[in-house]
């Protein structure tokens, strides 16, 4: 079997995270709006699939709610993900994406009672994930992506 191929096409990206992560004790935390920003390059293997790697800056995190001894708190996850995605294509312009995602933690900070606290030291310093979402083609070179990873 030969697998080709073509000349990859390279881009930048940029979105909006929602991101929530359940706490030891607690079931109530609130998403927390976060970004993306990076690049991807995209190789066409045939007709009906690509592949995508990606490299991104992500803000993840979530937020905490208040207690009868603390106020509320914002929690700041900031990663460098690498995204491998592959992808089928039911149409043209339409794809579904599936693979792993690898996280490096490059900074994680608290805002609580008006302070910064650095928690860099709590969370692990890797996280893989699995990603699994939608790739719509608005133009050649514009596009649209909806993904949920669970990492």
């Amino acid at each position: 079997m030969n697998v080709c191929f073509a000349q990859p096409q390279l881009g930048f990206k940029a979105g909006i995270n929602l991101a929530n992560m359940p706490n030891e004790g607690s079931n109530n935390n609130k998403s927390k709006v976060g970004f993306n920003v990076g690049g991807l390059a995209q190789f066409h293997i045939n007709e009906s699939f690509l592949l995508r790697p990606e490299l991104l800056y992500s803000v993840k995190g979530y937020r905490s709610p208040a207690t009868q001894f603390s106020g509320a708190a914002t929690v700041n996850l900031n990663y460098i993900a690498l995204p491998v995605l592959l992808g089928y294509k039911p149409t043209e312009k339409l794809a579904i994406l599936i693979g792993p995602e690898l996280g490096f933690l490059t900074s994680a900070s608290s805002k609580l009672d008006g302070r910064n606290n650095d928690l860099s030291g709590i969370y692990k310093k890797f996280d893989i994930g699995v990603v699994l979402g939608l790739a719509y083609s608005i133009s050649d070179n514009v596009g649209i992506d909806i993904r949920y990873n669970y990492g």
